[in-house]
């Protein structure tokens, strides 16, 4: 009896440790899924800024607002590449300027019509590719609407409205990187929280600049 007893406990602890196995595994994949979906998005992000701020460096009169356009594309190339570590492997991430031109084509996402069809595994990667294709087209739907409401805009008035919007975009940027940093991996946090501080910079100098030249329009 005793060692029927000592059997069962041998069991219940191999099956105990299995489970336990499953679910750091569970874990893991899961804390990937959410490193790439944040870094997605922010890609996304940074790609509209960088299609935006080329567009001013080539359109901008005023040659401060020319050299800030210049170094924000740099920063932002590089928060590209810090974040590409995590994003994922299979989806179309940068955005075609209609100003500037772009090295990626709009194109679907995995998937097919025919997502609805696949098995329960393969039907929530299809809807996450849905997803995804709402989330990119939205993103290159923004980005040819904000270029084609600047464009309006000539001289001293581009230079003003630029500036503007360039605020409203840094203040959602930050928003965004905050309300992700809690919910990434470790070593995806450090990432985030060194494009907060470089999102916090460009907007404080934005802001800045934008004052300077209310100033000057006013003497």
């Amino acid at each position: 009896m005793l060692r029927k007893m000592e059997w069962a406990a041998v069991l219940v602890l191999a099956a105990s440790s299995s489970v336990f196995a499953q679910q750091r595994e569970a874990a893991g994949n899961a804390a990937i899924h959410v490193d790439e979906h944040v870094a997605d998005s922010l890609l996304l992000a940074n790609y509209s800024e960088i299609a935006l701020c080329q567009f001013a460096e080539n359109k901008a009169q005023n040659d401060d607002v020319q050299k800030l356009a210049k170094d924000m594309i740099e920063d932002h190339q590089k928060f590209v590449m810090k974040l590409r570590k995590f994003a994922s492997k299979d989806k179309p991430l940068e955005l075609r300027s209609t100003k500037t031109g772009s090295n990626s084509p709009i194109r679907k996402v995995g998937g097919t019509t025919d997502d609805t069809k696949t098995t329960a595994a393969g039907g929530h990667a299809g809807i996450a590719s849905r997803i995804y294709n709402i989330e990119y087209h939205t993103a290159q739907e923004c980005l040819k609407l904000t270029e084609e409401c600047l464009d309006k805009e000539k001289g001293k008035n581009f230079d003003q409205a630029f500036l503007g919007q360039q605020i409203g975009m840094h203040i959602h940027m930050l928003s965004r990187l905050m309300a992700s940093e809690d919910d990434v991996s470790p070593e995806f946090q450090q990432i985030i929280k060194d494009g907060e501080k470089t999102t916090k910079e460009h907007k404080e100098r934005v802001e800045k600049l934008m004052k300077k030249l209310s100033d000057n329009s006013k003497s």
